[in-house]
Formats: structure tokens, sequence, C-alpha cells
């Protein structure tokens, strides 16, 4: 018998080539690197309760074989230009369109932008495989989930200096656990990019002195229902709703009065931007509103506020810039 640990699990994710049919063949070059893996077996199931003539219980109907996907990234790209890291295939399956740039003229799409994108055609899922813990030869058992949409939330920590992409979607389960041996992986070298040093914009004012940030993209998945579909009972998964909000929590300073902003109604601009090319990031909404009177708190003794709104009109863009300096 093969026991599992969990510190030694592998997770394998793929972008599908064509929307909606699951990869077959993801290797080592598909490893994703990514903290708190959950791939959760979702199968709906119907419990049944007639009326026998005494206390008794029937058999459940097992329905369409629905699965979900949490792990957390670390923003880091490929540390190489036009190599935009593992992250990217995670941000296009929540809906956000990949814009590709040349900015040193010598060809090489060298930046990209995420940006929410309305249109199915620029949508893209995933397959998920997770092989639970044990390095062995056939020691392992492979999950196998499909078809994975889902929401985004992004939490800048500066505190800790840390940047992290928390994803969870929902697919289908492509295949019951199966025994399997993980495959070779060399882990990864590159850094993550500290948030110290940060160039940050806070509502047109760089006054502001932030402790924490967030941007929930505010997403629901919803995995269709395909009855000819003998394996599964699932056809395809779909953002169905998208509404992005932040939030973050700021030092109280008479050079920045948020509530002066709040009570205005106006929006301005959020953006932070961490790291050096060809591993740099910026997260940015030029319509930030804040839209619930600001909380009085404290860091430690020190008097923060805590502040919460939205993106208007989802205006929202992450952008890697992997260009190399000459």
């Amino acid at each position: 018998m093969a026991k599992q640990v969990l510190a030694l699990s592998q997770v394998l994710v793929k972008e599908q080539s064509t929307f909606g049919t699951a990869e077959t063949s993801l290797d080592n070059t598909n490893a994703a690197e990514v903290e708190s893996p959950k791939l959760t077996i979702g199968t709906r199931v119907r419990k049944m309760a007639l009326v026998s003539g005494g206390f008794s219980q029937q058999r459940s109907i097992i329905g369409p074989r629905e699965a979900s996907v949490s792990m957390v990234y670390p923003f880091r790209t490929g540390n190489a230009e036009a190599s935009f890291g593992a992250i990217a295939s995670a941000i296009k399956a929540c809906g956000f369109k990949e814009t590709l740039s040349d900015t040193d003229d010598d060809t090489s799409k060298d930046r990209a932008k995420y940006t929410p994108s309305n249109k199915q055609s620029e949508w893209k899922d995933l397959t998920v495989w997770g092989y639970s813990g044990n390095a062995d030869t056939s020691g392992s058992l492979v999950r196998k989930i499909a078809n994975v949409m889902g929401n985004g939330k992004i939490t800048l920590d500066f505190n800790s200096g840390v940047a992290l992409f928390n994803f969870d979607g929902k697919g289908i389960l492509n295949a019951e656990d199966a025994v399997a041996t993980q495959v070779s992986i060399t882990p990864s070298a590159i850094v993550c990019p500290s948030l110290v040093g940060s160039t940050i914009n806070f509502f047109d004012d760089t006054d502001y002195d932030l402790i924490s940030l967030e941007f929930d993209f505010g997403q629901e998945v919803t995995v269709t229902a395909e009855p000819q579909t003998a394996t599964t009972g699932l056809g395809q998964s779909y953002i169905s709703k998208r509404l992005i909000t932040w939030k973050a929590k700021v030092y109280k300073d008479t050079s920045a009065n948020p509530v002066t902003t709040f009570h205005a109604g106006t929006t301005g601009e959020i953006s932070v931007a961490w790291g050096t090319a060809p591993n740099k990031w910026t997260v940015s909404t030029t319509k930030a509103q804040i839209d619930e009177p600001p909380q009085d708190s404290d860091e430690n003794g020190i008097e923060t506020f805590d502040l919460s709104g939205i993106c208007v009109d989802n205006d929202f863009t992450i952008q890697a810039d992997t260009v190399v300096a000459a």
C-alpha cells in the first residue's frame, strides 16, 4: 500500500487549445507551483426520500460529475522576454483577454495586458491534473478536471511584501482517480518579486500609505448540463457574473482624506507596480469608487481606514513586463 503525503503532491495545468475540449497530454512543462491546491469532486447527488411504509431511505441518484479547483499562485513571470509564467493561464481562465505588445522594437512580444472580456470567443479554459503525494512509481493517484474557468482574487500584503493570486474554479471531473506515476519536476528558481519599492497611485494621490490591497473579480462560474454526455452529464463552463470590487487598509493621515472622496462619489485611479522587468507586474483600475463609508480601524495601535469599493464598468488591468534590458 502507498500512503500519500500532502507536501509531495503535484498540480499540472494546461490551457485548452479548443474551448470545451479537455487536453489529454500534460507533462512537466505544465507544472504549476502553487500554494494550497485543492481539486474537489463535486458530483451532483439527489437523495431520494420515498414514502415506503416505514423508516427507510432509497438509493441516491449519482448525477453529473462537476468538480472544483482552488490554488494560489505567486506573482512571477518566466523571468525571460515574452515568458509570462504559469499564472498567465489562470488569469486567462478568469475570462481575461491577453493582449501582447512589443515595447523595445525587437519583434518579441514582451508585454502582456490582461483585461476582463465579455466575449465568449475570447475566453480560455483549463485542464487540471492533480497528483496525490507519493513520488514512487505507480504510487500516486491522479484526478483530472477539464473545462475549468474561475474567479480571481489578488492580494497585495505590504506588511509581508507578498503578492498572491487566488484562483477558484469549476469544471468537469474528466477522469476518476486512477493509479499513476508523478511527472519529474525541477523546481523553478525564479524569485517572486517583492512589493518593497512599489510605485503606488491611490485615487490620484501618492500620499496614501497602503497596508493591504485586494481586488476580487466577483465572478461566478456555471457548468452547464449536457444530458446526452454519457460519462459526465455536463457540457461547458461559463462565467455567469462579474462584479470587480476592491478593499484597502490605509494609514490615517492628514494629507489624504478618503471621507471627502467617498462623499463626492468620484472615481479615481488605483495602481500598484512592483518588481523589475523581466519580472515586473502592475495591477490597476482607472475607475475606482469608494462606495461604502470609510471605517475607522487600527494596525498595531496606529490608526487606519478600512476602505472598500467597486471598479466601475469592471475597469481593471493586469500587466506583465518581461522586456530584457539591452
